[in-house]
Formats: structure tokens, C-alpha cells, sequence
């Protein structure tokens, strides 16, 4: 997925609330520090998911805008803050628990206080969240990426 956005000329990112030193070793360790253009962590940026400044910081240090971004993320009580920014927002949902909640429209459960779920609910219906259980799904549902940050956790 990261090499067919990069192909298309997108810059991608890593947005993350993990230590930036333990981050970077990951990244290295697994040879994919290379892939990405940036690396922004709460740590550095000096605020966390799911706050909408979170993302804010990183659109204004990419010079992008929500309209142009697309987050891929893992991780409903944490990602929602980029679709509260109004930045489309694809969700890892390997158990495929966000989509049935959206076809059933029933609100799904999250665990963060600061996450409201009849909100997360409205998002998800909004188009802004997309959730998708195979990269084959999620390149399908960016169709035509745009050529900003794709901010990837």
C-alpha cells in the first residue's frame, strides 16, 4: 500500500503516540524507515490522539489540508480525531467489527473518555471513515490518492 501511494506520488507519514525513540527503532528494525517522508509523534508534537490539534500540527508542518489528506490508522478511540478535522479517515478492521456497526447502525463501542461514540457513530456514516479488512479493500475504497501526506500508523 505504501509503495502504490508513494508510486502516485504522495508523501506518507507516520503519525503515532508512541515514543519517538522506540518508533524510530521499530521503524529501523523493520527496514521501513525509508518509506516515509516524515515521522511525527505526539511525543515531539507535544499533544496525542485522538485530539484534533494532534493532526493539525501535522498538516500545518506538511503544509497540506484536510481535503487533501488521507490517515490510515488502526485504532477507532485514537483516530478519530483526524475525521473530526475532517480528514478521510481509513481504519484497519480486521475482525471487520466497524463495518458491521455500520451496517447495522449500531454504535460501535470505544474505550477512550475523550471519544464519543454517537459521534464516532455520525462520522463513520459521514464518508469521512472508511474501515477496511484487506489492503486490496482500502486501495479500492483511495481510489485516486491525492498527492499530500497519507498519514499511516
Amino acid at each position: 500500500m505504501i509503495h502504490h501511494l508513494r508510486q502516485h506520488g504522495t508523501r506518507v507519514v507516520v503519525a503515532s503516540n508512541q515514543e519517538e525513540a522506540s518508533l524510530r527503532k521499530l521503524l529501523r528494525g523493520h527496514k521501513i524507515e525509508d518509506l516515509f517522508d516524515a515521522v511525527y509523534t505526539s511525543e515531539a508534537l507535544g499533544v496525542r490522539k485522538p485530539f484534533s490539534d494532534f493532526w493539525a500540527a501535522i498538516l500545518d508542518r506538511e503544509n497540506s489540508s484536510p481535503e487533501t489528506t488521507i490517515h490510515v490508522g488502526n485504532s477507532p478511540n485514537s483516530d478519530i480525531g483526524a475525521a473530526r478535522l475532517g480528514i478521510k479517515t481509513m481504519l484497519w478492521d480486521p475482525g471487520g467489527e466497524i463495518g458491521s456497526a455500520m451496517r447495522s447502525k449500531k454504535n460501535f463501542r470505544l474505550a477512550h473518555p475523550d471519544v464519543d461514540e454517537k459521534e464516532f457513530f455520525r462520522l463513520l456514516h459521514s464518508g469521512l471513515v472508511h474501515p477496511f479488512t484487506t489492503f486490496p479493500q482500502a486501495l479500492e475504497a483511495l481510489c485516486c490518492p491525492p498527492s499530500s501526506p497519507a498519514l499511516t500508523e
